[in-house]
């Protein structure tokens, strides 16, 4: 089983461009109409304040702007965020930096 995901993972690296070091953990995000977003794959809230959440993912961090945040849920790496959000930013491991 685990031979089975080094080898899809390795294709999938090679199909999409990108490093190994983000295949296979990275987090995914739902984000519905500005007002909510749904996080899975976070390892840890760096900042949480009313007006910035930064978390630490799958992949680098991630910082999350807006106004009257609130953490409605957090349970095995699995988050749920409300509030105006305005932008969503991710700071990957190497430095990189994508919106």
């Amino acid at each position: 089983m685990k031979k089975k995901k080094g080898r899809f993972l390795a294709a999938l690296t090679q199909k999409s461009e990108l490093p190994l070091a983000y295949i296979g953990r990275c987090a995914e995000l739902y984000w519905v109409g500005g007002r909510e977003l749904t996080v899975d794959g976070c390892r840890c809230v760096l900042t949480y304040e009313d007006e910035l959440i930064e978390l630490s993912c799958g992949g680098g961090r991630y910082r999350i702007e807006g106004q009257g945040f609130e953490l409605r849920s957090y349970f095995d790496g699995k988050m749920k965020i409300t509030g105006r959000i305005d932008r969503i930013a991710l700071e990957r491991g190497e430095g990189e930096k994508s919106k």
